[in-house]
C-alpha cells in the first residue's frame, strides 16, 4: 500500500506543479517497476519540468512505459515525435498500438488519417476508425462525428442561405426593373 500512496502523492505535486519533488518519487515508483511512472517522468524530461529538458531521455521513458503495456504512454511518443518531425514513426506506432485494441489510440490512429498524419490523407480510412472508438465509448469519437454533423448542415445551410440571397435579388430586379 505505501505504493500506491507514494503514487498518489506524486501526481498530487504534479497536478500542484511541484515538478521536483513529482519527479522524486516517480523516480522511486520507476525503480520499483511502475510503468505509469516512467511515463510521467517522461513527460517531465520531455518539456523540462523539475528535470533537466532531454527528449532523447523522455522517448526512452515513454518507450520502457510502453514495453510494460501502458498503452497510453503511445500517446506521448507519437505527440513527442510528431513534435520533432518524426510523423511517419509516430503514425506507424499509433497504427500498430491501436490495432491490440487500445481505444484512445484506434481514435487517435483515424485522427492521424483524418490530418495525413505520416499517411496519405484519408477521410474514409479516418472515418472507419473513429467509428470503432466511438461504438466502444470513446467521446472524441463521438465529438469528431457530431462536428461532422455540424459542418455538414452548416454547408446545407450556406448553399440554402445562397440560394434565399439570389432569389431575393432576382425579385428585387423584377420588381425594382433596370432604374440606374
Amino acid at each position: 500500500m505505501p505504493e500506491c500512496n507514494t503514487k498518489r502523492r506524486a501526481d498530487r505535486l504534479l497536478r500542484a506543479k511541484d515538478y521536483a519533488k513529482a519527479a522524486l518519487l516517480y523516480k522511486q515508483l520507476a525503480r520499483q517497476g511502475d510503468p505509469s511512472a516512467n511515463s510521467a517522468l517522461g513527460y517531465l524530461h520531455e518539456f523540462g519540468k523539475g528535470v533537466p529538458l532531454d527528449l532523447s531521455k523522455a522517448e526512452r521513458l515513454y518507450r520502457e512505459a510502453l514495453e510494460s503495456d501502458f498503452a497510453t504512454a503511445g500517446l506521448y511518443l507519437s505527440a513527442l515525435l510528431r513534435r520533432a518531425g518524426r510523423e511517419k514513426e509516430a503514425f506507424e506506432l499509433v497504427e500498430g498500438l491501436a490495432h491490440k485494441g487500445n481505444l484512445s489510440l484506434i481514435s487517435e490512429l483515424g485522427s492521424y488519417w483524418d490530418r495525413g498524419i505520416g499517411c496519405e490523407k484519408n477521410s474514409d480510412i479516418a472515418k472507419h476508425y473513429y467509428e470503432q472508438a466511438a461504438e466502444n465509448g470513446s467521446l472524441f469519437a463521438k465529438r469528431w462525428f457530431q462536428a461532422k454533423r455540424i459542418e455538414a448542415h452548416a454547408s446545407y445551410m450556406d448553399i440554402f442561405s445562397g440560394f434565399l440571397l439570389v432569389l431575393y435579388y432576382s425579385l428585387v430586379m423584377r420588381l425594382w426593373g433596370d432604374r440606374t
